[in-house]
């Protein structure tokens, strides 16, 4: 490996490691605030990151993020109960639809958007064996227009996000 390789390389893991930090400390964050009032219900800013992080790099560091936020906030916030799993289910679920949806030419805040609502629709699939009760999907009424609301807002930010990240590129070459 060539130094500039190397040092591009170690660059890209240092960033990477600094966004996973990001996303696990919003996720704690957010799971002690009460912004919504529906139980469960956040905003979803940690996921906010990991969209960053698909169209920075690709779904598999996208996705590495993302398992590394959901089983590091995890094991900081008390362990693998049921909302470990079905936040790895909506991680997972949503991270791999944001990343078909990007492919396919989608707009951020769409592909956001969609990511958000499979994130919901993960953690209810898997509730119902994990809580073993069907009567969770109902859940998906209320947390579905959530989902939108906030999906379209962490996609608009990351928009911007992305975009200021691309000036500041396009000025320093």
């Amino acid at each position: 490996m060539t130094p500039s390789k190397k040092k591009s390389s170690i660059k890209k893991m240092v960033l990477l490691a600094n966004l996973t930090a990001a996303a696990i400390i919003l996720s704690i964050i957010e799971s002690g605030l009460q912004i919504i009032p529906v139980p469960g219900a956040k905003l979803g800013l940690a996921n906010l990151i990991t969209l960053v992080v698909l169209y920075l790099y690709s779904y598999k560091e996208a996705l590495l993020v993302t398992l590394l936020r959901i089983f590091l906030t995890a094991l900081l916030s008390g362990g693998l109960g049921p909302t470990f799993y079905m936040g790895l289910a909506g991680g997972v679920l949503a991270i791999t639809v944001m990343a078909v949806t990007k492919q396919v030419k989608l707009g951020v805040s769409l592909v956001s958007l969609l990511g958000s609502i499979s994130h919901q629709v993960g953690q209810i699939i898997v509730g119902i064996y994990v809580l073993g009760s069907d009567k969770i999907v109902y859940y998906l009424f209320l947390m579905i227009p959530i989902g939108i609301v906030t999906g379209l807002i962490n996609g608009i930010i990351a928009e911007k996000f992305l975009l200021n990240i691309r000036n500041k590129q396009d000025n320093n070459e």
